[in-house]
């Protein structure tokens, strides 16, 4: 099982480090309860989601909405 996101390597300092896809799953799974909750917009929901595919590593999945400055 994937780590929560605030637990992720990235969170430590480590963003360098390979994603794996259940990182990249589980970060969606963020996404989508947040975009049922409310709090994206579906572009928004859309654009991070995309990030989270295309991401390789740590520092490149999205911010969680709950500590996004704009989320």
């Amino acid at each position: 099982m994937a780590e929560p996101r605030e637990q992720m390597p990235a969170a430590a300092g480590h963003g360098h480090l390979r994603a794996s896809h259940a990182d990249r799953e589980q970060v969606i799974g963020t996404l989508k309860a947040a975009f049922v909750q409310g709090m994206l917009a579906k572009d928004e929901f859309g654009a991070r989601t995309g990030q989270a595919l295309a991401a390789r590593t740590y520092a490149e999945l999205p911010p969680s909405p709950r500590t996004s400055p704009w989320g």
